[in-house]
């Protein structure tokens, strides 16, 4: 038999379980970690290192599709970056090449690429995964009109993505017809 090379496996709802167990053994309420992991998110995604024309907001929207916690943040970069295919993302990590800083949309679809940071965003994944734990099926979609005005959308379902993100108008109704909600608009704030 020949034998193959293979990601290990791992549990996803178990390390996504484990945010939510590491928030209380804090004496943390899964709400108020949420909003702090999310909103530092948003932070390390801003375009500059200013806080000038930065926002982010937290809401709750409930339609016909479901109930969403939606995050929005302003004055950022956006997933920006190539949209390279899992597969290619995965054969590159298994090579030990460093996908780049600037390669967002990878960094955010994948786990445990810090684009050669050695402490900041993207290195350990459980940032990003703490939308999981809002989830009851480990599900969160995600979407992004990127500072190169491409709009890009995903989903993560229990640690599995598309292996390439939905681009334009693709991404637009791949998020209505999931989410029922509307594409984000370019707005800059003053």
């Amino acid at each position: 038999m020949n034998k193959i090379m293979t990601p290990i496996p791992q549990n996803y709802k178990n390390n996504v379980n484990w945010i939510l167990g590491a928030y209380t053994d804090a004496g943390v309420s899964f709400p108020n970690g949420f909003q702090k992991d999310a909103i530092q998110n948003a932070v390390g995604a801003r375009k500059t290192n200013k806080w000038r024309n930065w926002s982010c907001n937290i809401s709750l929207i409930t339609n016909e599709h479901g109930t969403f916690v939606v995050v929005e943040d302003c004055g950022t970069l956006g997933l920006i970056g190539q949209n390279i295919p899992a597969e290619e993302v995965s054969e590159k990590m298994a090579r030990g090449e460093q996908l780049s800083s600037d390669e967002r949309l990878v960094r955010f679809s994948s786990m445990f690429n810090s684009g050669n940071n050695t402490t900041g965003s993207g290195l350990f994944g459980a940032g990003k995964s703490v939308y999981s734990v809002a989830s009851t099926t480990y599900t969160y979609y995600y979407d992004s009109l990127r500072s190169d005005n491409k709009y890009v959308a995903n989903l993560n379902r229990c640690g599995q993505v598309l292996n390439v993100a939905h681009e334009g108008d693709e991404a637009y109704r791949f998020i209505k017809d999931k989410t029922g909600l509307e594409k984000k608009i370019l707005t800059e704030l003053v």
